[in-house]
Parts: structure tokens; C-alpha cells; sequence
């Protein structure tokens, strides 16, 4: 952290603006936090393999 993003519109190569995501980022904790649940979801509902 930080994040530093630039934009620019496709085919024009011009400035569309620069955002900084910090760790106070509100939008980005819910989004983090968001992935991790989800991700822990799908390994818990992952079948055991046959040799485990």
C-alpha cells in the first residue's frame, strides 16, 4: 500500500486521472475482505482428494 492507479481512455493515450488507494480505503477493505471470505468458502467446499 498504496496503490497507484492511471487511467486513460482506450486508443487515446490521454489522461483520464490517477487514483491512490490507501489502507483506509473504504471501498477496498470491503473488496479485500469480500475475497477473502469467498476464497475460504470454496476451500471449505472443496471435496478431500482419494489419497488424503
Amino acid at each position: 500500500m498504496p496503490i497507484d492507479i492511471f487511467l486513460y481512455r482506450a486508443d487515446s493515450f490521454s489522461d483520464a486521472g490517477q487514483i491512490r488507494i490507501t489502507d483506509s480505503d473504504a471501498y477496498f477493505n470491503r473488496l479485500r475482505k469480500g475475497w477473502a471470505e469467498g476464497l475460504k468458502k470454496v476451500f471449505a467446499a472443496l471435496p478431500d482428494p482419494d489419497w488424503f
